[in-house]
């Protein structure tokens, strides 16, 4: 599959709509790109990578974060259970 800059921009969007912000975003140089934040901080650390690279290491940290949200909705269900 052809990885474009439109691909990339979607993963991103998602990521700003899992957080309910607007502060991610990508830059490019060198013929790669990274996702920042609004300051231009590196998020994944990794540097300017390959759009099919960076599409996959989103991909991932996508869920990641959704798997960060559910189990704060589980414990928050155990935890009501628990009082």
């Amino acid at each position: 599959m052809k990885i474009t800059k439109s691909n990339l921009y979607n993963k991103v969007d998602e990521i700003n709509n899992i957080l309910n912000t607007n502060i991610f975003g990508l830059s490019g140089a060198y013929g790669g790109y990274k996702l920042t934040t609004s300051t231009g901080r590196d998020v994944l650390l990794t540097g300017f990578t390959s759009k099919k690279d960076l599409y996959y290491n989103l991909t991932s940290y996508i869920r990641g974060l959704e798997y960060q949200k559910n189990l704060k909705t589980i414990y928050k269900k155990e935890y009501k259970l628990i009082k």
